[in-house]
């Protein structure tokens, strides 16, 4: 199985602090991690370092080539859960800290969660952090 993880506000609580309780669900769950942000792509290098430097295990990282602008995050994140979907993969969950992100990739068939959620379910239900 694979989960969408966003990165700001998902698995960076701020200013570069990781949400270790939901890394540490991820790595935990057995499942395969795609990180899928609203992060411009001219961020790859910065985000992929950040990404290692947080001890996430994840398998693929996708950053917006999408104009900036009201909903681009949104719609990116939809666009490259249909994407992955229509190539076969086995895309069942997303974990977002937008409530209008969670309810694009509903629409699209996913099961969708929270931070808090995951680590509430999946994980140390005691460090549950929900920004």
């Amino acid at each position: 199985m694979i989960i969408l993880c966003d990165i700001d506000g998902t698995l960076d609580l701020g200013s570069g602090r990781v949400n270790e309780p939901l890394v540490a669900a991820l790595n935990g769950s057995g499942d395969e991690v795609i990180v899928v942000s609203a992060r411009q792509d001219s961020r790859l290098a910065e985000t992929r370092a950040w990404l290692n430097d947080s001890g996430l295990k994840f398998v693929g990282l996708h950053l917006s080539d999408f104009p900036s602008g009201p909903n681009a995050n949104t719609a990116f994140k939809k666009f490259k859960a249909e994407a992955l979907l229509a190539e076969g993969k086995d895309v069942q969950a997303a974990i977002d800290n937008d409530a209008d992100a969670r309810a694009a990739y509903r629409e699209v068939g996913l099961d969708v969660y929270s931070p808090g959620e995951f680590v509430s379910q999946f994980g140390d239900e005691s460090r549950a952090i929900d920004p």
